[in-house]
């Protein structure tokens, strides 16, 4: 018994490409479409446009590191309300 290659349309295959939604272009995620940084009033995004017709195929905002890690926590809101009733349930307790 042959066996031959797996064929290209399989689903595990297609998951790794993209497709252009106006011309029809399909190529692999890390192969030759144009990945551009753009600023605009809604913040930074980056592109990724077709090689073939230039339409904008994938769009995804930018993210600053600081603006991921804000510089308070709910935690420290909470805190004191928790050690409070720690307090108070240990008097209970005890």
């Amino acid at each position: 018994m042959t066996t031959t290659g797996r064929c290209a349309d399989t689903p595990a295959d297609r998951k790794t490409l993209l497709f252009c939604p106006a011309c029809g272009h399909e190529a692999p995620i890390d192969g030759e479409w144009s990945v551009r940084h753009r600023h605009g009033t809604d913040g930074d995004r980056t592109v990724t446009e077709c090689p073939e017709c230039g339409d904008v195929v994938l769009s995804q905002p930018q993210f600053e590191p600081s603006a991921a890690h804000s510089t308070w926590h709910s935690l420290d809101l909470v805190r004191p309300l928790l050690g409070f009733v720690n307090s108070v349930v240990r008097h209970d307790v005890l």
